[in-house]
């Protein structure tokens, strides 16, 4: 249903656990920089959706726009009010 407001085109996603220290596990921006790495156009075209903390965290430090969202109502909602203001 979040296709009907947002096109997404990729997904990824990082495998490990928070024990296994990776450079790709939020609040870290490794996956992000390999997204930019490999669709060097499209990362204009970024929004972080996010429910925890290391997500924000995540997207301050690369200056992605990022909406927090307790549960799916209030995500349909704030999408609806980003897309009213552009």
């Amino acid at each position: 249903m979040i296709r009907n407001f947002l096109p997404i085109s990729v997904a990824m996603i990082c495998p490990h656990l928070s024990s296994d220290n990776c450079n790709c596990r939020k609040p870290r921006t490794g996956l992000i920089k390999k997204y930019r790495e490999l669709y060097t156009e499209m990362h204009q075209k970024e929004l972080f959706i996010g429910d925890q903390k290391s997500d924000e965290q995540c997207a301050k430090k690369l200056d992605i726009p990022y909406i927090m969202v307790n549960d799916s109502t209030s995500l349909y909602n704030k999408i609806d009010s980003l897309l009213e203001t552009h």
